[in-house]
């Protein structure tokens, strides 16, 4: 997601969170678990498969399309 600039997007950082949220967590229902990581993995899978925010222009700066400012 960082390759792609996901990052910046408010999605991607509230993927990240629930990313790190998951790794942190020390107890839950197995059967919770496995309904929040196939919802997260949907989530991390829509992300992927679209659009970068990064657009690398010409003279090869990088611009991020989120927050509409060169890197």
């Amino acid at each position: 997601m960082k390759k792609l600039g996901l990052h910046y997007t408010d999605e991607g950082l509230k993927v990240i969170g629930l990313i790190i949220n998951k790794m942190n967590s020390l107890t839950s229902s197995h059967i919770l678990d496995t309904l929040d990581s196939e919802v997260l993995q949907n989530d991390i899978n829509r992300l992927l498969s679209g659009p970068s925010n990064l657009e690398i222009q010409e003279d090869g700066r990088i611009f991020i399309k989120s927050l509409n400012k060169y890197y």
